[in-house]
């Protein structure tokens, strides 16, 4: 139930319907109230616009023109936007355009206007159409504030528009969220088993129980504490699926040996392993990673052939890379306090999984590119420059990265420009030096 309430949770998130549509009803409950308070003369005296029934007509009618029209600028900008940013970047980004908070408020303002002004002005009646003569001064006025607020937000949404495809902007913000979540994700909450790993032999006899999974989608999510809990004394229970995996209904999500299984287990173990219709960057660091490299890739194709971008996403991969180099990494076999209970997660990534995530697209594709070699280098470089030297070898990957990177440089420049970027790697000491 929880991973389902989660999953909805994130469906709304990206939604252009849910929270817009809050306000839309919003703004109907005020116009009924304010058209009561109106009839009921309760508001007589405060400062508001006095108006007649043809005055307020007049006024509302073109406020519901307006509006109408501004939210159809804003649904144009905003398929505009999603168009740009799929085609210009990656159509992974979409998830993240979506969960803008902003731009769902802005489309309900403009069309929670529209349907206040057409609720207010088919209540306020002319006379001569045999209603009472009445004075709808606070439904009016109310009305225009709306108008107002719907206009400065409109001016608000093209500025922040404007901003937030800015390519900068838009690897700033990935790389902050991924960094935020290696952060989050890395520190292990739970006590590390004695044993450092599980031999194969303690795996090889015949599993008491076999989970499949019942449902399809994106394992977004890992509970170490409910698989443990949902576990007996003694018994372990090896997880067969990782964060960032697409699982299909029969797919094998974790395999227990236990001697007494208790009840209800398989329905624990599938509660605990959150799956998801789309894959997100909250929990899954690697999918962030995943995305700046995409972006890169995508200005490295022929069709855009935009180094300068691609060297951008590679200087801001220094933040999240920086705290995956320097933070102690979960364990993959996990125990618990005053129990044998064992978690066993073999796939977990390791320091290695996450550089190639991040740099082996880019490398793949930048073998012609100079510049975005020389960035890659200076990125090692950084990131090789934090380690202490007792963790010298949390580098290693970085240096690989780097040997294969020039390997390829060689077969795609002139020698005489794998020469300057050999000996920018070999200063750095990310190569050896022709000798050693």
């Amino acid at each position: 139930m929880r991973n389902r309430v989660r999953d909805l949770f994130d469906r709304v998130r990206q939604s252009l319907f849910f929270i817009p549509a809050l306000i839309v009803g919003g703004c109907a409950v005020l116009a009924r109230t304010l058209l009561w308070v109106d009839g009921s003369g309760s508001l007589d005296g405060l400062l508001v616009l006095s108006t007649t029934v043809a005055s307020a007509r007049v006024i509302l009618s073109t406020i519901a023109g307006a509006t109408i029209t501004v939210a159809a600028i804003v649904f144009s900008i905003t398929a505009l936007t999603v168009q740009l940013a799929a085609s210009q970047y990656s159509p992974r980004i979409l998830g993240v355009l979506f969960r803008d908070s902003f731009q769902q408020i802005v489309i309900g303002i403009t069309t929670g206007t529209f349907v206040y002004s057409l609720l207010v002005l088919a209540a306020v009646r002319l006379p001569s159409d045999g209603a009472e003569e009445s004075s709808p001064s606070v439904s009016t006025t109310a009305g225009i504030i709306l108008a107002v607020l719907a206009m400065l937000l409109i001016v608000g949404f093209l500025n922040h528009v404007l901003q937030r495809i800015e390519v900068g902007t838009l690897i700033r913000g990935i790389a902050d969220a991924t960094t935020h979540e290696v952060r989050r994700e890395l520190p292990e909450r739970l006590e590390a088993s004695p044993e450092t790993a599980l031999a194969a032999d303690q795996l090889s006899g015949e599993p008491s129980l076999r989970v499949r999974g019942t449902t399809k989608g994106w394992v977004t999510s890992i509970d170490n504490r409910q698989l443990l809990d949902a576990v007996d004394d003694g018994g372990v229970l090896r997880v067969d699926v990782e964060v960032g995996d697409y699982v299909h209904s029969g797919t094998m999500l974790a395999t227990v040996w236990t001697l007494d299984p208790p009840s209800g287990l398989e329905s624990a173990i599938r509660e605990a392993i959150g799956t998801g219709t789309n894959r997100k960057i909250e929990g899954d660091p690697r999918f962030g990673l995943r995305l700046l490299s995409d972006i890169a890739l995508r200005a490295l194709s022929p069709g855009i052939n935009d180094p300068a971008t691609a060297v951008d996403v590679v200087t801001h991969l220094g933040e999240p890379l920086g705290e995956v180099l320097t933070r102690d990494l979960p364990h993959r076999v996990v125990g618990d306090r005053g129990s044998n209970r064992r978690l066993f997660r073999p796939d977990r990534p390791d320091r290695d999984d996450y550089i190639r995530s991040a740099l082996q697209g880019i490398r793949l594709n930048a073998g012609a590119q100079p510049e975005v070699i020389r960035a890659i280098i200076d990125l090692a470089h950084d990131l090789v420059s934090l380690l202490p030297e007792a963790q010298a070898g949390r580098g290693d990957s970085l240096r690989r990265e780097v040997h294969l990177l020039l390997q390829q440089a060689e077969r795609e420049l002139p020698d005489d420009d794998v020469k300057l970027l050999r000996r920018r790697a070999e200063k750095h000491g990310l190569v050896p030096e022709p000798g050693d």
